[in-house]
């Protein structure tokens, strides 16, 4: 049986590599740095032809990541008044674009981290405006499937969180975090949605349309009750998160998921034993029933070229503990791509054949013109271009002035007026 291509596919951009998007530095060349970039000539059609030889009973889906956010959205550092190279979704739409164009039933996810992190959230967090919030404009604009949350979605109040996320177009979910804690976790009350099923018709190798399910489920930090204890003491309640993914994901099958994917936002512990909470993606990843991961939290990448002290880690080929996974760093610094091949073995869908990348903004944007760039981006200009403008003015106004020179040369170890 031969493989189909769309697990082979290396994910290509366009070729129109004439001009570095940075060339404008002007104050709102942000705008200039985000585009669309199309598949390369004849990638649809090689999928296709590989389909063709592929058994009816399999099946091909891509999904793609990006994690810790952190609200990087249209590529512009707003602390120094300057565009960013290699981050944010403005630029890493483009490699979304490409990934789509090769494979347009892919599903797009977000692993948590998302409402904090730039004067753009900031902004929003305390704007008693009924706007949309900046981030999720974003998201929607990209078309997310869905997004778990992290931990810092919790820093700016519960109040904040419940508003921005009443304007997502996309289920956010997390199994741990609890309003009210039940006997066991399928009797939680929990604060979000536990987990979601998103159906989408997808090709066998016939070229005949089949439905499928996707189960999605997330899992949140515990410390965030004490790391926002101010905002959620009393309020919330949190179980840990391999309690929770232990009892839902058997549940998410019982629903009707065909595969479950884990939203985890936790890290990847460098060696094995640990049971710390910032590093449990592995532990995670074993739990009889998780088909794929998505990790995050640490802003670490994954796979990579590093040797691995945990024998469950396979760095190179993206695999732990046997499944497929990624970790596509943050700020919109990598999008996470998986390439799945599915078969039924009788009783379900079961993993076949995986290829996992966490692709480097930085490299493959480097080489696009600023007006591809930006042409990928315009939805996400259009969905947040007021709240930028009213971020720069915001983080423009002065706030105050002295004659004396200062300077910043030790500001992380000692007072600033030290180092005048």
């Amino acid at each position: 049986m031969t493989s189909p291509r769309s697990a082979k596919v290396v994910l290509r951009l366009a070729s129109d590599r004439t001009k570095n998007p940075l060339a404008d530095s002007g104050p709102d060349s942000m705008t200039r740095q985000a585009g669309v970039a199309g598949a390369g000539p004849g990638i649809r059609q090689e999928r296709q032809q590989g389909a063709r030889g592929q058994a009816p009973e399999m099946l091909s889906l891509r999904i793609m990541a990006t994690t810790d956010v952190h609200a990087n959205i249209l590529s512009y550092d707003y602390a120094g008044n300057r565009p960013y190279f290699g981050q944010g979704l403005a630029q890493t739409a483009s490699l979304i674009a490409a990934a789509r164009a090769e494979v347009p039933e892919a599903f797009l996810f977000d692993n948590g981290d998302f409402l904090q992190g730039s004067a753009l959230a900031d902004l929003a967090a305390h704007d008693r405006r009924k706007r949309v919030h900046p981030v999720i404009a974003a998201f929607n604009a990209l078309s997310y499937d869905a997004a778990t949350l992290g931990n810092h979605e919790f820093n700016f109040g519960i109040g904040v969180l419940e508003r921005a996320l009443q304007h997502a177009r996309f289920p956010v979910v997390s199994a741990n975090v609890l309003r009210e804690r039940g006997p066991g976790p399928l009797q939680d009350g929990t604060f979000v949605p536990p987990y979601t099923l998103i159906e989408r018709a997808l090709p066998d190798g016939t070229g005949r349309m089949r439905p499928f399910r996707l189960g999605v489920l997330g899992l949140t930090p515990p410390e965030i009750l004490r790391w926002d204890r101010e905002h959620l003491e009393g309020r919330l309640d949190v179980r840990p998160m391999l309690e929770a993914a232990r009892a839902w994901v058997p549940e998410m099958r019982r629903a009707g998921a065909d595969l479950v994917l884990c939203l985890a936002h936790t890290g990847i512990a460098e060696s094995s034993g640990g049971l710390d909470s910032e590093g449990l993606a592995t532990e995670i990843a074993a739990i009889p029933g998780v088909d794929v991961l998505v990790a995050g939290h640490s802003h670490l990448v994954f796979p990579h070229r590093a040797a691995a002290l945990d024998p469950r880690i396979d760095p190179v080929e993206g695999r732990l503990a046997g499944t497929p996974a990624v970790q596509p760093g943050h700020a919109g610094s990598h999008l996470g791509v998986i390439d799945l091949v599915v078969r039924r073995d009788g009783v379900g869908w079961v993993v076949a054949r995986a290829q996992v990348r966490a692709i480097s903004v930085s490299e493959e944007v480097a080489g696009l013109s600023s007006g591809l760039i930006r042409r990928n981006a315009a939805l996400l200009r259009h969905a947040v271009g007021n709240d930028h403008r009213a971020a720069l003015a915001w983080t423009r106004k002065p706030i105050g002035s002295t004659g004396r020179a200062m300077s910043t040369c030790f500001a992380q170890v000692s007072d600033v007026e030290r180092c005048v």
